[in-house]
């Protein structure tokens, strides 16, 4: 399994950190990470490889408290529902 994971904070860290796949990441250039863990820029990435991206999640704070709009939710779960 190829995972790629776009910025994030030390949740995604962490979340890297654990897993025992192969992980490219982009954004994390002064953070110390396991062997497993590829750091690269953005010019460096064919999305095609990948069976997963994981993208940063807006809505979510540091404490895990979500503060999302419903609105948003809606377009999100539409956009979801529309591939």
């Amino acid at each position: 399994m190829k995972i790629l994971v776009l910025g994030g904070d030390k949740r995604y860290i962490s979340l890297m950190n654990t897993l025992e796949v192969d992980i490219d990441c982009i954004g994390y250039e002064n953070i110390n990470l396991n062997q497993n863990i590829h750091k690269l820029s953005l010019q460096d990435i064919n999305p095609s490889i990948y069976d997963i991206m994981i993208l940063p999640m807006l809505g979510i704070t540091q404490d895990l408290q979500i503060k999302i709009f419903l609105n948003v939710v809606k377009k999100i779960v539409f956009f979801i529902q529309g591939l």
